[in-house]
């Protein structure tokens, strides 16, 4: 609910379950990544306040939290939030003359993510909206949200079973669609996806009128990643001087070569708290 934000108990919790785990510190403290809207709810807390105006009144000043209940608290902007898409802004329906073959009277589940363009990270996330009584040589319809009209595009996930919403059965069958647009669902499956063809399965549902925010608090050697250094990472350009092509030598050809990769390690590490915000 809106009222489920991080405060010092909550975090508590998440340092007893990694110390539980076997998470290691890195150094003094675990590290917690937060975007700036659940920093401030760390930092509005009454314990920290207690806390610094005895002895570091400077990081209040500063509106800084540093390490805090064994943890270095770091800041984000790069997290994605989400909310609930309203079910009045987008349909699904069931239609003749299409080509579902998977049997008469059945429901198929239908649930919507909304994506950003720029970053690929899902964000809003609908509600699983029932389409009843699909019968054989019909078609399932979904028109999508309006607005925005750009800068997003839309996810759909769609039940593997009859009349099943939860969301371990709502299976990805299409990305990429545009606002405003409608799909034929039946152009992409004919009857319930499998979880070898669609392993991907939908995220939770938000609250209404509540913005999620995720937080990532994690230990040492919770995940590797490439260094971006030496042959992983090169800039490469061509020799000065003029030539044929360019005698007043007014060009020069630079290109960047790189690989990278991270993977996790130890899920049992890693952390992954979702909390509403007293600061949207």
């Amino acid at each position: 609910t809106s009222t489920d934000t991080v405060n010092s108990v909550e975090m508590r919790k998440v340092w007893k379950t990694l110390k539980r785990n076997g998470a290691r510190p890195l150094g003094m403290n675990f590290l917690a990544i937060v975007d700036p809207e659940v920093s401030q709810d760390i930092s509005a807390d009454d314990l920290f306040h207690s806390a610094h105006e005895l002895k570091d009144v400077t990081a209040l000043y500063n509106n800084e939290i540093g390490e805090w209940m064994g943890f270095r608290v770091m800041v984000s902007n790069f997290i994605a939030t989400h909310a609930l898409i309203a079910d009045a802004d987008w349909t699904s329906a069931a239609a003749a003359t299409g080509s579902w073959a998977g049997g008469d009277n059945k429901t198929v589940y239908v649930k919507i993510t909304r994506v950003e363009s720029d970053f690929g990270f899902e964000t809003d996330v609908s509600n699983a909206e029932a389409v009843a009584d699909v019968d054989n040589n019909e078609k399932i319809n979904i028109t999508f949200p309006s607005t925005p009209a750009t800068g997003v595009t839309y996810n759909v996930y769609v039940s593997d079973t009859d009349n099943t919403s939860t969301d371990a059965n709502l299976r990805r069958i299409s990305t990429g669609n545009a606002a405003a647009a409608v799909l034929d669902l039946t152009t992409i499956i004919t009857t319930f996806p499998t979880a070898a063809s669609y392993p991907t399965t939908a995220p939770a549902t938000p609250g209404t009128g509540v913005t999620v925010h995720t937080s990532f608090m994690f230990g040492k050697e919770t995940y590797a990643m490439v260094d971006l250094a030496g042959d992983n990472l090169r800039v490469l350009i061509t020799p000065s001087g003029p030539s044929k092509s360019d005698p007043a030598d007014l060009t020069r050809p630079l290109a960047l070569k790189g690989s990278f990769k991270a993977v996790v390690l130890n899920e049992d590490y890693l952390q992954r708290l979702e909390s509403a915000s007293a600061f949207d």
